[in-house]
């Protein structure tokens, strides 16, 4: 990227400290949208701020201040469990059209030179890697055995380059506030190590905002879970300890730390809108299981400690409650041969510990009890 860049966006990032911290949020739609209400969302926050604005005539408008650019998201649903279209939320007069059929993608943001910048980075990740990753995405869906092979080893090939071009643009730009805006999409994604170096090399002033402070605490959360893994039994109150997990596959130790039960697991992540919308069903499958030998499992990832720990409380979750570090996670999702890192995800295992279905339904779904029932027999 041309130097010059950096150094507005620089300029940009520090005028954001000063007195002209105002911003406007003009949006429309490019096509008759559904929802009656757009949110305004802290992106990846454990216990994000939210603004509402009602649309009418397929228009909304967002006003305020703001102390620091910062990272945010426009969302047809408070909690980012649907559709989302990623800002960075500066000091101008901001102008966005939403792709109804497409947030992230379609979406279009004008008027601050940071959104600026990532818009024309955007599209320069489209036309290297993301055309051609959604093309093949397409044609896979269609493609025999062989030449599917072929395309996602195409299309791991591609993602590696592109999760390469963005490191890169970080690890030359640190004084650049889009590499934050970068970071914040991809750091669960970085080895905890390079993770590491990046944090390090930004400037004071992106030190400074609250998404820095998160992914800084992911990264403390990940170091201190490599010489352990945090473990909770949640019955009204905390009861945190730890357990030691081995090279032994992740299902069968967690199978041998409740021996003879048959459990139904729950992997999600703090940041996990989807997750937090089925807690609700989560306790009242609790609640009729509660007198029955089955164990309530909670696996959390991707997390950090505090933001777990909170959480767990807040959402009266009851069960036993582990937070797994990255490699780890890569270890459990190679077990249930999942090719991608997604939550929320269920699993149930037997009295036996062998795994019965990793893709479980969910705890809202009409047959679970059911299912859960024949568990137990």
């Amino acid at each position: 990227m041309k130097r010059y860049f950096v150094v507005f966006l620089s300029a940009a990032f520090i005028l954001s400290c000063g007195n002209n911290n105002e911003y406007t949020i003009k949006g429309t739609f490019s096509d008759e949208p559904d929802e009656e209400w757009v949110y305004l969302v802290e992106f990846s926050s454990d216990e994000p701020g939210v603004d509402s604005a009602r649309i009418e005539n397929g228009e909304f408008f967002f006003e305020g201040t703001t102390d620091f650019l910062d990272v945010y998201a426009i969302s047809n649903h408070w909690t980012l469990a649907q559709q989302v279209f990623p800002i960075f939320l500066e000091p101008a007069g901001l102008k966005v059209e939403i792709d109804p059929d497409n947030w992230e993608r379609g979406s279009e943001i004008s008027g601050g030179p940071v959104n600026e910048q990532y818009m024309e980075f955007r599209e320069q990740r489209t036309e290297k890697f993301l055309s051609d990753i959604w093309e093949l995405n397409e044609k896979k869906e269609d493609a025999d055995e062989k030449e599917r092979e072929k395309i996602e080893e195409r299309i791991d090939e591609l993602s590696r380059q592109d999760r390469a071009f963005r490191i890169d643009y970080m690890q030359n730009n640190p004084e650049s506030p889009l590499s934050l805006f970068i970071l914040s999409g991809m750091y669960r994604m970085i080895e905890v190590g390079q993770l590491g170096n990046i944090l390090e090399s930004l400037s004071s002033e992106i030190k400074q905002t609250r998404i820095y402070r998160n992914i800084e605490g992911y990264h403390e959360t990940q170091l201190a879970l490599k010489e352990s893994v945090p473990y909770i039994s949640y019955k009204e109150e905390i009861e945190i300890d730890e357990v030691n997990f081995g090279e032994a596959p992740v299902i069968s130790e967690l199978a041998g730390f409740h021996s003879g039960k048959p459990l139904y697991i729950t992997i999600w992540g703090t940041w996990c809108g989807i997750c937090k919308d089925h807690f609700q069903h989560t306790r009242e499958l609790f609640e009729k299981f509660e007198q029955q030998e089955l164990g309530f499992v909670f696996v959390c990832i991707q997390s950090n400690q505090e933001g777990w720990k909170e959480m767990i409380q807040d959402e009266q979750l009851e069960g036993y409650h582990y937070l797994l570090n990255a490699e780890m996670t890569e270890r459990l999702y190679e077990e249930i041969e999942e090719e991608e890192i997604r939550v929320p995800k269920y699993i149930t295992l037997n009295r036996e510990g062998e795994l019965i279905d990793a893709n479980a339904p969910n705890p809202a779904a009409d047959n679970i009890e059911e299912i859960l029932l024949e568990l137990i027999e």
